[in-house]
């Protein structure tokens, strides 16, 4: 649980530096994960920025999904900054 309330800080934290304008594929894979699960808690964080890309691109996700069940499951790994680094 103090794993998951640290993630949620530095979420909220990368967030402040975002725009609060949403892009149209992160509408979408929010409407589509919305409709598809059964969540306490989804968000759809885009975290193109912190990447190579042009600017407003929205080509890097985080989600963050608390489950009804309460399950624990692993986060996915890191990204190793693409090219098969």
């Amino acid at each position: 649980m103090k794993h998951l309330l640290h993630d949620r800080l530095i979420s909220l934290l990368v967030l402040r530096k975002m725009t609060s304008v949403r892009g149209i594929i992160a509408k979408t894979i929010q409407r589509k994960l919305q409709s598809a699960l059964e969540t306490k808690y989804l968000e759809v964080i885009n975290e193109s920025f912190m990447h190579n890309v042009p600017k407003d691109a929205e080509t890097h996700f985080k989600v963050v999904v608390w489950d009804k069940s309460d399950k624990v499951v692993e986060s996915s790994p890191n990204c190793r900054g693409g090219f098969g680094r």
